[in-house]
This record gives C-alpha cells, structure tokens and sequence, in this order.
C-alpha cells in the first residue's frame, strides 16, 4: 500500500482509540482487550507507513485472564516510533502468565527495533536464559515459582553486569519499589498498564536512565 493509504488507515485508528479512551470508566475487560490490540496494530501500521518491514510473525490472538494486564491509562504519554537508526535491543522477558508473554511478545515485536531472545515462565529459567544470552534487558515478574523476581535480578546482575532489569509486577507496595531497586533493576512498572508507559519505561531504561513511580525525579541516571 502506500504511504497516503497507511496515513489514512493511522487516521481512523487514532478516531477509533479516542473514542475508546473517553469511554474508558464504562470499559469492560473485553473492551480493555480490544483497545490494546488496536494500539498494537496502529504501532505496525505506524512502521509500515515509516518504510521498515514488519518481523515475519502474526500478532497473536490475545486472551485475558481475569482483565487484561495493559488496559488503558488517561495519563500514559505516547510510545515513540522507532528510529531506523536506533541499535536493536536484545530483551529478554520472564513472567509465569501465559497471557502476559503473550501480549508482550506482541508489544515487543511490533516496535520493529527489539529482539526477542527469551522467554521463560519463572526466575530459575530467567536466570539460565540470561547466563546463555546475556541480554541488554529483561522484564521481569516478581512474582514467580522456583525463584523470586528480586532474587533473580540480583542473580541477573551477577551474571549479566551491563543487562538492565524493569520491573513489571502486580505488586504495588513500596517495599516492593525499594527491595527491586535495592536489589539492582533500573525501573519498575505497575501492572495493569499501558502500551505507552510500558514501552516508554522500557526506553528511559535503554537511555541509561532509571524509571520507579513516585519518585522524586524518575529519570535520573544510575549510579
């Protein structure tokens, strides 16, 4: 197709998300389903429009458990579009749901510039898989059989020095927060969530930088 079709196709996308959005009090966990699957298929659309092929892999169908873990959030700040000449980044992601992996293999792949090169359903696998690959990122669960997220992602930095962990967790208490931070991981992300702020923690974590709630400056560098 060419550009004037897929900026046509981007342009009833974004109509038909805003309207979701400004029903989002009413959404059911069907509705959350369908609204982050149009955000996943205006991400691709968004790439083809830019010129840059798709990865040979299907979107694939997504189930919800109970509610999806990215429904909509009012105050989520929009994902960028990949550069073409942003580096690839190597990710690597460990959570026991098989719901959640599928929709971040999804969310993953449709940024066009990150390769996947793991997928494990708990923190000793996430661990083994890490020793082997040695990833630029991991998105890590905490909670997990076999191995704690916090414990894996202190084994992941012994391991792995230069890989990055974000946090994706259910868990919402500060402790939690602090036991993440204090263990090495360089952000942590409220399940649920959105596309946008999954992807754009995932992206503060790959400039260098640090991306906790609450804090008093989220985006300040490691030391």
């Amino acid at each position: 197709m060419s550009p004037e079709q897929y900026h046509r196709i981007l342009t009833s996308l974004d109509q038909t998300l805003s309207i979701l959005r400004e029903a989002s009090a009413e959404h059911t966990d069907e509705d959350r389903e369908f609204l982050l699957q149009l955000e996943i298929l205006r991400s691709r659309v968004l790439r083809a429009e830019s010129g840059h092929p798709f990865p040979p892999r299907i979107v694939p169908t997504l189930k919800a458990e109970s509610v999806s873990p990215f429904p909509p959030e009012r105050a989520a700040p929009e994902a960028s579009a990949p550069r073409p000449d942003r580096p690839r980044l190597r990710v690597l992601f460990a959570d026991d749901h098989d719901s959640v992996r599928s929709i971040l293999r999804a969310l993953l792949l449709a940024e066009g510039d990150i390769e996947i090169v793991g997928e494990a359903v708990n923190g000793p696998a996430a661990v083994e898989q890490v020793r082997e690959t040695k990833p630029d990122l991991v998105i890590m669960d905490l909670n997990m059989p076999g191995l704690d997220g916090i414990s894996a992602t202190r084994e992941v930095l012994r391991l792995s020095p230069a890989t990055r962990v974000l946090v994706f967790s259910a868990n919402r208490d500060p402790a939690s927060v602090q036991k993440a931070e204090a263990a090495g991981a360089s952000g942590y992300v409220f399940k649920p969530a959105t596309r946008a702020l999954l992807i754009g923690a995932l992206r503060t974590v790959q400039r260098g930088r640090t991306s906790f709630p609450e804090r008093t400056n989220p985006y300040a560098p490691r030391v």
